[in-house]
């Protein structure tokens, strides 16, 4: 499993697809940061290559599962993926809950994202990208099960893509990617009620520009 963290402004694309009805997920992803200025033509080129390579790889991998899923399935089944029906009552006792301690912490962590103003037409020239995403990047370090956090190389300095990987017990199947972005659009103070990157805590709720889009992931 991948998480990506990254400003989405100028982003092209990300893509998952379903592949098999065993709930096997194939992902491929690229993404490529595009800015203007003709003495960049030849860095976009490059990296425009590079995404088309990547993208090339994960579909030639994409193919190959679904023709090993196609063989394995049996004659006339559909190869979609079944829904449960079973009632949601029965399998409370398989979620694992977080301890009161572990909230606090994971809220906590949250509104310290939401404090970082990052907003897309300010934060890479004012350093709250860069700021964001090392805290992120700090954050992720801390998780023992992500085995190799990094930052994207093909991304720009002033707006980093944080990557975290979290490796699973058979390295033969497909990818599954959790995509976000920690940039925000303006916030004027004057039409809000709170600080807007206040991560404000209030009747059991948490104020601020992000908390919905896309802070919460």
């Amino acid at each position: 499993m991948r998480l990506v963290m990254m400003p989405m402004r100028d982003t092209i694309f990300w893509s998952a697809e379903c592949v098999s009805r065993e709930f096997e997920w194939s992902t491929y992803v690229a993404v490529l940061k595009i800015w203007c200025g003709p003495s960049q033509k030849t860095e976009k080129k490059t990296r425009s290559h590079r995404v088309t390579q990547v993208c090339a790889k994960h579909k030639e991998a994409n193919a190959k599962v679904r023709t090993n899923n196609k063989q394995m399935a049996p004659n006339n089944e559909s190869t979609t993926p079944s829904i449960s029906t079973s009632n949601p009552e029965t399998n409370k006792s398989s979620i694992t809950q977080l301890t009161p301690t572990e909230s606090s912490t994971a809220i906590q962590n949250w509104c310290s994202l939401i404090q970082y103003p990052t907003v897309s037409a300010l934060a890479p020239n004012d350093g709250s990208y860069t700021a964001c995403a090392s805290f992120l990047h700090s954050l992720l370090s801390s998780i023992p099960v992500l085995t190799d956090v990094h930052y994207l190389e093909e991304s720009p300095k002033n707006c980093p893509v944080v990557v975290a990987k979290w490796k699973g017990v058979d390295e033969t199947l497909p990818v599954l990617l959790l995509n976000s972005h920690y940039d925000v659009v303006p916030a004027n103070k004057e039409d809000w009620s709170v600080d807007p990157f206040g991560a404000v805590r209030k009747d059991g709720r948490v104020y601020g520009r992000g908390t919905q889009d896309m802070k919460c992931v």
